[in-house]
């Protein structure tokens, strides 16, 4: 076996995520899973049968093909089904001027 680092895709998906702005909540949403259970994927948390690891990765892979194709930020927040600052809220509806 070779030695060095190598690629765990739980732990990609924060960075793949965040790559292409979506939200924690815009993820677990197109992947049918928890923020607690994606949020554990992230962290590297997998179990050793884990049927939604798949289901986040080809998720992740539609939003990052949705990103590519558009030409723009107004066009991706619209492919990943969220608007301006909530792109990055994981909370996925609250936007940055409405908090106190």
């Amino acid at each position: 076996m070779p030695t060095g680092t190598q690629s765990n895709p739980a732990r990609d998906i924060r960075q793949r995520r965040e790559s292409i702005g979506v939200s924690r909540a815009v993820l677990a949403r197109h992947s049918d899973c928890s923020l607690t259970y994606l949020a554990s994927l992230e962290a590297g948390i997998v179990p050793r049968l884990s049927l939604v690891l798949p289901r986040v990765l080809a998720a992740l892979d539609r939003l990052e093909l949705e990103a590519v194709n558009s030409h723009g930020p107004e066009k991706r927040n619209a492919a990943t089904g969220t608007r301006g600052a909530a792109a990055n809220d994981d909370l996925g509806g609250a936007r940055s001027h409405d908090r106190s």
